[in-house]
């Protein structure tokens, strides 16, 4: 970090052969504003590319999905608009972390960032404003170990049921404070490795927890589920369905006398 601030011209794409950049660019913790050059996706030797905590506003470019060799992508702390690119999921050898958190993103997160099978650590995207379902794909990202953040959204509709494939994960999955419904997967119990902070907390989560899910508590500290869900109550009772809670048998009408002739 530096002291720096104002606006990245457009002409910084320019550098892409400059010693150094071939592995390495990290502007962050400055005082940057305006639009991220789009420009930047020239750099498509760097590794290392860090923008997090200063001040860029606007969409984040598609042109960014062109730095195939990064493993580090860090956006996060700023205050970025707009859709997630799906681009993104054309940084395949990303192998480590993708920090996206504290913007305000909106729209729904691509399927494509399942194609980010390499991710170890981080997966953060907490803090913004997406919505939408969870995409079935991001269970695709079966190899990661730690930090699934989802928090402080607005995702809507199931938790999907392919999220119980990351079962390399060992701690932090969270998808707190989010408008997930519906029952809770059994496939969740496939995450073996789980060992600390577990949390579902603040949804509309309802129904029963399946006992694998519960035998899985056993083993997790930091496991909150309950908490702000309505866990133990029908489903159909929490979201209001009346055709799920009506019987499922059909009353019998009775019928209608001839009128006399």
């Amino acid at each position: 970090s530096n002291f720096f601030r104002g606006s990245l011209p457009s002409e910084i794409g320019q550098l892409s052969q400059l010693h150094g950049l071939s592995t390495s660019f990290q502007l962050y913790r400055n005082s940057f504003t305006g639009l991220i050059p789009s420009t930047l996706g020239l750099l498509n030797a760097v590794q290392w590319f860090d923008l997090t905590w200063n001040s860029f506003t606007g969409p984040i470019p598609t042109e960014l999905g062109q730095m195939t060799s990064t493993l580090y992508f860090y956006l996060g702390g700023n205050s970025l608009t707009g859709l997630v690119p799906s681009q993104l999921g054309l940084l395949t050898l990303m192998a480590e972390q993708i920090w996206m958190q504290n913007n305000q993103l909106n729209g729904s997160l691509p399927s494509q960032l399942g194609q980010l099978t390499g991710l170890t650590l981080d997966f953060w995207f907490y803090s913004n404003s997406l919505t939408g379902q969870l995409p079935s794909e991001i269970g695709l990202l079966t190899a990661m170990t730690s930090g699934v953040n989802l928090n402080f959204n607005s995702f809507s509709g199931i938790m999907p049921s392919e999220l119980g494939q990351m079962s390399a994960l060992l701690s932090n999955f969270f998808i707190s404070s989010n408008r997930f419904s519906g029952l809770i997967p059994s496939e969740i119990s496939l995450m073996t490795s789980l060992t600390a902070n577990f949390r579902l907390n603040d949804n509309s989560f309802c129904g029963d927890l399946p006992p694998q899910v519960a035998n899985l508590s056993l083993q997790v500290s930091g496991w909150v589920i309950t908490t702000g869900n309505s866990i133990g109550t029908p489903c159909c009772e929490t979201l209001a369905d009346t055709y799920t809670c009506a019987p499922t048998f059909a009353p019998s009408i009775p019928s209608i006398p001839p009128t006399p002739s």
